[in-house]
C-alpha cells in the first residue's frame, strides 16, 4: 500500500499493489491531506489525515481498503506529525497516539472506540513516539509524562530541561535520556532520569 497526494492538498490516495509483478490492484481517495504516519493492524490500515487544521484518523480493512470508522483528533498547529504506536490493552489491539496538541490517547482498532484520552496545553514541535515499559508508556511533548496503558493514569510528570529533547531508554532499564542545547550557545547537555521506583505503579 502506498499513500500519497492527490491533484489537490486536500486529496490523498492509497494505492495497494501485487508486490511480485508490481500490479496495481485498486486505488482509494480520501479526501483531507495525508499527514502521517500509517500503520498496519492485520486486516486494519489506520492512517492520519489533516482535514482544515484538525487530524482525523482514518481505518480502512480489508483487501478492498473499505472505510470502516473515523475518529477526529483535537486540534493542532497544520504539518505537525501526530506520534503513535500499536499496543495490546486487556487483550485488545490498540493504537496509543501523541498529538501535538498534547492529546494522548487510546483507540481500539477494531471500531475505533476512544478508550481513553487525556488533554494539555499544545506544543510547538511534533511529539515523539511513546516509549512502552511494562503496562506503562512515556510520552514526551512539552513535559515527559509516564502514564498507565489501560486507563492513561499520569504517574509522572517533568516539564524541565525540555528545550531540544530526545527520548530513549538507557542500558534496557527504566531510564530516560533528555537532550538540551542552551539558548546561549554553549555546550549541550544531557539528563538521565531514573524511574525505577516506578515499576510497582506499572
Amino acid at each position: 500500500v502506498v499513500m500519497g497526494a492527490g491533484a489537490h492538498r486536500a486529496q490523498t490516495n492509497v494505492r495497494a499493489f501485487e508486490l511480485e509483478a508490481g500490479e496495481r490492484l485498486l486505488e482509494v481517495s480520501l479526501d483531507g491531506y495525508f499527514l502521517g504516519p500509517a500503520r498496519s493492524f492485520g486486516e486494519d490500515l489506520l492512517l492520519v489525515i489533516e482535514r482544515g487544521k484538525r487530524p482525523v484518523v482514518e481505518a480502512l480493512r480489508g483487501a478492498s481498503l473499505k472505510p470502516v470508522w473515523i475518529r477526529p483528533l483535537r486540534e493542532q498547529m497544520r504539518s505537525l506529525v501526530p506520534a503513535w504506536k500499536g499496543v495490546e490493552v486487556d487483550g485488545e489491539r490498540c493504537a496509543l497516539i501523541h498529538t501535538a496538541a498534547t492529546q494522548t490517547l487510546l483507540l481500539r482498532v477494531h471500531d475505533g472506540q476512544l478508550l481513553w484520552s487525556h488533554e494539555s496545553a499544545g506544543s510547538a514541535r511534533a511529539p515523539l513516539e511513546p516509549v512502552c515499559i511494562r503496562d506503562g508508556f512515556f510520552a514526551l511533548g512539552e513535559a515527559l509524562e509516564l502514564r498507565r496503558q489501560d486507563t492513561g493514569e499520569l504517574l509522572y510528570r517533568f516539564d524541565g530541561f525540555l528545550d531540544e529533547p530526545c527520548l530513549l531508554m538507557a542500558r534496557g532499564e527504566l531510564e530516560v535520556i533528555l537532550g538540551e542545547q542552551p539558548s546561549d550557545e554553549g555546550a549541550p547537555t544531557l539528563l538521565c532520569l531514573g524511574f525505577e521506583h516506578y515499576l510497582a505503579l506499572v
